[in-house]
């Protein structure tokens, strides 16, 4: 779970050429055609893992497809860049509150998903 948060991080910026494309406002039907397929292709393998979590205990969640297509869902529409104002400081609220969210819904200990917000030292 982590690599595969950690590296398509959502709301991540590290693709910012790509993200400004499709940000822009006539490209909006592809942005949201983009998020449809990335929440699609992404939450089966999450879904398995969240299953796997569930057999040795260390996630408690009904329902781990609906459960990961909700929570991908909600945290590319929030933070992703493009769609709200936010300042960095908003962002990063934002993102503790998506972690606390992921945490609960699949329930993992607190502070398990602490690697979603790298700004935040990991305790």
């Amino acid at each position: 779970m982590r690599l595969l948060l950690s590296e398509g991080s959502v709301g991540d910026e590290d693709n910012s050429d790509v993200a400004d494309m499709l940000h822009r406002p006539e490209n909006r039907e592809l942005h949201e055609a983009n998020n449809v397929q990335s929440v699609l292709r992404l939450s089966p393998a999450f879904a398995r893992i969240v299953e796997q979590g569930n057999r040795e205990g260390v996630f408690a969640a009904d329902n781990p497809l609906e459960t990961i297509q909700v929570l991908l869902t909600g945290a590319q529409f929030l933070l992703d860049g493009g769609l709200f104002d936010f300042s960095a400081q908003e962002m990063g609220a934002r993102r503790v509150v998506v972690q606390v969210i992921v945490e609960k819904a699949l329930g993992a200990a607190p502070g398990s998903f602490q690697f979603m917000n790298p700004s935040k030292k990991e305790e």
